[in-house]
């Protein structure tokens, strides 16, 4: 697959361009044709070659939630969905949102249905979301499907607000201490060791090592930002092979420290969607089974399809997510109660929203955490280089 820019004449004289993700360019060039576009140019987006990064913008959950808001309120005033997407086309300040909803907008002209236009877009609109619109449209309940849709963007919107703002102060710290550290070797050990090679003394080993490290850091800057450059493009290439995805999933869920946090998220992902899809007709194993590609997690998802699978055998699902051992018991006990009363997508629901106050509070126990052992390792540097500066001072002392 290679991402392909396209510039091109609509029907009544307009032009349009824009970008596409396909395997070739005459397949760029039938997609055009079926929308009966006149080409103007197509050409290959330049990429590294041995790292391909993402530039485009971003299509965030916040951006989901207001698009799934604007298209319901829309819906239940009555607008048929092509009418509600041609409105949101105009509005939408999004570029990449933007250029979709002009392709779907077409689509929907032509014939297709609204979930089969999404589904020609997977980099923009999640999985979850296109199979809950198809329900929907087989229901004859899109409108309260998007209303649900944007309360649960909103929501992973919500968290993810939260997570960021806690690594704010973190990050800043971590920054600050790697400055503090920098200017420490390059600009104030050189002044002392102009005074210790005065003093003819024979330098501690500590000394001569924090001297080596300031000397090559002062020679060598531009090796050492290569290589951190090079070490994230290297961890980024090797997290999207499936083993080392598998290793790194898999410590998520067992590293002490993360574990509870980790655990926390896929839950309540786990019963977020669980219970839109219950709540959209969507039968509960291919709600399994979607959830499966959407939780995010590899480890995770092998275990939701083997519950799904005996879920198929007869098995009710409280107790193949309880074998899972990875949400936690009040998961299997509240679905059991669920699925025993008849309201798993209501009890599922309260169980969400309790999971996520817990997620909450364990991201403001792990900042809580994480700012004192940040506190403490600058300091460790710190007060090593500057241990470093002062043991042959009491040499020079011992000499004079």
């Amino acid at each position: 697959m290679a991402i392909y820019e396209y510039k091109a004449l609509k029907l009544n004289g307009a032009t349009i361009d824009g970008e596409l993700n396909l395997a070739s360019e005459s397949e760029v060039q039938g997609y055009l044709k079926e929308r009966e576009y006149f080409i103007i140019e197509i050409k290959e987006k330049k990429t590294t070659d041995a790292f391909k990064i993402n530039v485009k913008t971003k299509v965030k959950p916040k951006d989901l939630s207001v698009l799934c808001r604007k298209l319901h309120a829309m819906m239940i005033s009555g607008l048929p969905i092509v009418t509600a997407v041609d409105i949101l086309r105009e509005q939408t300040g999004h570029r990449r949102v933007k250029d979709a909803l002009q392709i779907i907008y077409e689509d929907l002209q032509k014939g297709m249905t609204f979930s089969e236009a999404l589904k020609q877009h997977p980099g923009i609109f999640p999985q979850t979301m296109v199979f809950l619109i198809e329900a929907g449209e087989m229901s004859g309940t899109i409108d309260h499907i998007l209303n649900r849709l944007a309360i649960d963007f909103e929501k992973d919107a919500k968290i993810r607000n939260k997570i960021n703002a806690a690594m704010v102060y973190p990050i800043l710290l971590s920054v600050m201490a790697v400055a503090l550290v920098t200017f420490m070797l390059i600009f104030i050990l050189p002044r002392f060791m102009i005074m210790f090679d005065s003093a003819n003394v024979e330098l501690p080993k500590l000394t001569q090592t924090v001297i080596n490290i300031s000397e090559s850091l002062k020679e060598y800057w531009y090796g050492y930002l290569f290589g951190v450059v090079m070490l994230v493009l290297i961890i980024k290439a090797l997290r999207k092979t499936p083993s080392v995805r598998r290793i790194i999933d898999q410590l998520k869920l067992d590293l002490p420290g993360l574990r509870g946090y980790n655990r926390l998220l896929v839950t309540t992902r786990f019963t977020r969607t669980l219970s839109t899809m219950l709540y959209s007709g969507v039968p509960l194993l291919q709600s399994l089974e979607n959830i499966s590609r959407a939780i995010g997690n590899v480890v995770v998802s092998e275990k939701i399809l083997e519950a799904a699978n005996e879920v198929r055998r007869g098995s009710d699902l409280a107790t193949p997510v309880k074998k899972m051992n990875v949400f936690p018991r009040m998961v299997d006990s509240m679905i059991n109660i669920g699925e025993e009363s008849g309201t798993l997508d209501d009890i599922l629901v309260r169980t969400t929203d309790y999971f996520d106050d817990e997620l909450e509070t364990t991201i403001k126990k792990l900042t809580q955490l994480f700012e004192p052992a940040m506190i403490v390792l600058m300091g460790v540097i710190v007060g090593t280089i500057v241990l470093a500066m002062v043991l042959p001072m009491f040499e020079i002392a011992n000499t004079v």
